[in-house]
């Protein structure tokens, strides 16, 4: 697993040609399902600082030496390497596993709850086979209702290989409640290996 240690991107192609002589460079690995797989070339990727993807060696070591120049640095908007996740759960490669956080809004009598799954091998982007679309009805049906967001979807269920920097918004259809307090609670926080913070927008 390699690490980028620039605070820029790294050209991932340039970092490959460099060290040719001990990496298999047509190919850079990232998890699918729990499992490291061959993925597609290196050309016009880069790797965004603070993460890291997965390489393969030419032949078997047990010691790599690798070099890093100052022209792999990329401001460029290449296409990222999905990889290794920022914050990794700390948990064997092989072990399948579900982290599940429980969003609950609730407004007077009203309550509006969302869902983010963390897993493993799940997309970043929206899904129709993992994630539910939130529906809003109307202000008497749903006067309050609490929703994710991937991509241009508002979700009331969202699956993703981690929920760091998921934004999080409620919405109030009914007008008389909209300078109301209402409650925010976050259950399932302690089924994670890291720790959770919330950002309030405003």
């Amino acid at each position: 697993m390699i690490g980028n240690p620039f605070v820029a991107n790294l050209n991932v192609k340039k970092f490959f040609d460099v060290n040719s002589s001990v990496l298999d460079n047509s190919f850079y690995y990232e998890y699918a399902d729990g499992e490291i797989v061959p993925n597609q070339t290196s050309e016009n990727k880069v790797l965004r600082p603070m993460r890291a993807m997965f390489v393969k060696t030419k032949s078997a070591t047990t010691s790599l030496t690798l070099t890093f120049t100052a022209d792999m640095i990329s401001f460029s908007e290449s296409a990222e390497v999905e990889v290794v996740p920022a914050k990794a759960p700390r948990r064997s490669l092989e072990e399948s596993f579900t982290s599940m956080l429980t969003l609950t809004a609730q407004l007077g009598t009203a309550v509006s709850r969302t869902y983010i799954e963390e897993s493993y091998g799940a997309l970043s982007s929206y899904d129709a086979t993992e994630d539910a679309e939130l529906i809003v009805l109307d202000k008497d049906l749903t006067p309050i209702s609490l929703y994710s967001v991937a991509d241009k979807y508002a979700l009331l269920y969202n699956r993703m290989p981690e929920i760091d920097s998921v934004p999080v918004s409620v919405l109030v259809s009914d007008s008389a409640l909209i300078s109301d307090v209402f409650t925010l609670t976050f259950d399932g926080v302690d089924t994670f290996d890291y720790d959770l913070y919330l950002y309030d927008a405003l």
